[in-house]
């Protein structure tokens, strides 16, 4: 068992900024402090980790107007993962789903990631939407599970970092009113 507890404090400033009749700019920064707190007992020591992260998360997002019905934006901010307390709690379970034995890692970093997408959107209706976008996410300090064995039949998974990774994608979003089906109704 352990006993942990987390403290974020954070401060956020935004500008919303109309560069020209068709271009607009939100940014901003945020900055964030967390604490961690985790007691527990290992083997009969006492062990008390206390780790705090400040972070300056930036952000700023572009929005071109293409027409009065679609819009063009790109967008780079960064934002972070944690990890979970039972990762950070350096004590062992065992997942019965997985027939692995699972350990935590108290030296484990919180992962930072660089953020940027580009969308295309266009707007049918009235709070209709169909978008498009592309994006990609570099992380640095990732949190993965690292499966070794550690006996002829037994599976040990310990979340460690690892320097880094990336993920490209595609991502597409439809939204339609369903009022064609029941006008002047909820379906509106």
């Amino acid at each position: 068992s352990y006993n942990a507890t987390t403290t974020t404090g954070a401060a956020y400033a935004m500008m919303d900024t109309k560069i020209s009749e068709r271009l607009r700019a939100v940014w901003g920064t945020r900055v964030e402090t967390f604490n961690l707190k985790l007691n527990t007992t290992l083997y009969g020591t006492p062990l008390n980790i206390d780790t705090t992260w400040t972070d300056i998360l930036p952000s700023a997002n572009f929005t071109y107007a293409l027409t009065e019905k679609a819009n063009l934006r790109a967008s780079y901010y960064h934002t972070l993962a944690r990890p979970e307390l039972r990762e950070v709690a350096p004590l062992s379970y065992y997942d019965y789903e997985m027939s692995a034995l699972v350990n935590g890692n108290p030296r484990l970093m919180r992962t930072q990631i660089k953020n940027a997408d580009i969308r295309y959107e266009i707007f049918p209706r009235n709070g209709e939407i169909i978008s498009g976008s592309v994006f990609y996410k570099h992380f640095t300090n990732t949190i993965e599970n690292e499966v070794y064995s550690s006996g002829i039949s037994t599976f040990e998974i310990k979340p460690n970092n690892y320097k880094s990774a990336y993920n490209v994608g595609v991502e597409g979003d439809i939204r339609k009113s369903l009022s064609f089906i029941a006008p002047n109704s909820f379906m509106e």
